[in-house]
């Protein structure tokens, strides 16, 4: 829609349909009126609360008209955006919601559509109405992916998680105290890091790599977790380092071939900033050498004897016949045995699986002595 003079007006009328899957309930509709320049967004929304729309099982949603009086301001443009929140059913042969999107800043939950897992259903239109580059989409449809990778690969249904973008705090984290996963403004192309986020999720659900992590989960990909960043115990360093390499390997294993999104479907974990000044781009195909040693305390040997285990085919460990592309095996040593460091992980591994010479040829070669 075009720009409003000072004190104008704009009228339209839109249609859509809804999926059969959204319950039956009252719902309502608002507009939103800014400018690129608009530091004051108090006065810019409208909701037409007298009108509630009604939406029936094979009703069809008429849009009430909706007034905008911009005051003072003059836009250079009208986004119109519906909120509302997940609803049950949102996946084909769940239950669960997946998640609410909201960031700290406004408090605005936003509406969006996943465009590799769209909601089922025999909708003639789906409501999408926020740009699949804009940091709430692509923020959502990574969440999204990882609630199907972990249905498909894990056989796990998480409950709905609420999910905050842009996050105030600085950094990107899962918060296992308010159970709540937060993306930081330049991490939100990175699916790599928010599905790395999401198994952080995973773990905390079903007690995987839980245990004392020290006074600080700061953390470095190729340091010795005891002295570095801050000092730890040997106990905390070998929790943290499998916690973080155990997240990683989920979120680069269930995308192993799936190169529908940006530095997707290969080996590598990427973390890019968007402002340019950093990127952190590791291959858990080839980590190893001697300077990473004992290899119970880093981060990087961790994952990467956790990735040679599900992806026994390429990389440095051409000879090995183990392989667990569906991570059955990596998922049954994790949520029955609930192992809080990789020492436990490799003494469950053998309660209900051998490979013997793989393994030790794995560990080895990712400097982990106790083998």
């Amino acid at each position: 829609m075009g720009p409003l003079d000072v004190g104008g007006t704009h009228w339209f009328m839109a249609s859509c349909t809804f999926p059969d899957s959204i319950p039956d309930d009252d719902y309502y509709i608002g507009v939103i009126v800014t400018r690129p320049d608009d530091i004051d967004l108090e006065n810019n929304q409208e909701v037409d609360s007298d009108s509630p729309v009604w939406v029936g099982s094979s009703a069809d949603l008429s849009v009430q008209s909706v007034q905008v009086a911009p005051g003072v301001y003059e836009p250079d443009e009208i986004y119109v955006k519906v909120f509302t929140e997940g609803v049950s059913g949102a996946y084909p042969q769940t239950k669960s919601k997946i998640c609410i999107l909201t960031d700290t800043v406004f408090n605005e939950t936003y509406a969006c559509v996943s465009a590799a897992h769209p909601h089922p259903g025999d909708a003639s239109v789906v409501i999408n109405l926020t740009a699949p580059d804009h940091g709430e989409f692509i923020v959502f449809d990574a969440i999204v992916e990882g609630f199907v990778k972990a249905k498909t690969f894990l056989d796990v249904e998480l409950k709905e998680i609420r999910v905050f973008w842009p996050s105030e705090d600085g950094g990107s984290y899962f918060d296992p105290c308010d159970v709540g996963i937060y993306i930081e403004q330049h991490d939100r192309r990175d699916r790599d890091v928010i599905m790395h986020e999401y198994a952080h999720y995973v773990a905390q659900t079903y007690g995987v790599g839980l245990g004392p992590e020290g006074g600080s989960s700061v953390h470095c990909w190729d340091r010795d977790l005891r002295n570095e960043p801050v000092w730890r115990t040997s106990e905390h360093a070998m929790n943290l380092a499998y916690r973080e390499a155990w997240a990683s390997v989920f979120s680069i294993a269930t995308q192993s071939g799936d190169t529908l999104w940006p530095n997707a479907g290969d080996s590598k974990y990427s973390d890019v900033d968007e402002e340019g000044s950093w990127t952190l781009t590791v291959d858990l195909d080839n980590i190893g050498g001697s300077e990473f040693s004992p290899g119970q305390y880093f981060e990087n040997m961790n994952a990467g004897a956790l990735w040679d285990i599900f992806d026994g085919n390429d990389g440095v460990h051409v000879d090995e016949t183990l392989s667990d592309p569906s991570l059955s095996m990596i998922w049954t040593i994790s949520r029955y045995y609930k192992p809080e460091n990789i020492i436990d992980f490799w003494n469950s591994w053998f309660r209900d699986y051998d490979y013997e010479h793989d393994m030790k040829y794995i560990f080895e070669s990712h400097q982990m002595p106790f083998v």
